[in-house]
């Protein structure tokens, strides 16, 4: 089975040959991340995380510090805190 790298996807465009249900993504090299300090985030920035499909992306819309998000389209809350808020 052939391998894409995960950040190529979008470069595989609708004429191409490969069957993207056929594809076996491979995993991007292992980074160092560094988790953000509780104040070195604010609205409007764009972050990734890990999910359990994944790493996922977004731009943060909301800080809760003391408080629950609750997550649109999932049956997630995340809670907040002032050392470690909510986005």
């Amino acid at each position: 089975m052939p391998k894409i790298d995960a950040d190529r996807i979008s470069a595989v465009s609708e004429e191409s040959s490969v069957d993207l249900e056929q594809v076996e993504l491979e995993a991007p090299a292992e980074e160092s991340v560094e988790r953000a300090k509780p104040d070195g985030l604010k609205v409007g920035d764009f972050v990734q995380w890990e999910s359990s499909g994944g790493t996922a992306r977004g731009q943060i819309d909301r800080i809760e510090r003391d408080g629950q998000i609750d997550v649109p389209n999932a049956d997630v809350v995340i809670n907040g805190t002032e050392d470690d808020p909510a986005a």
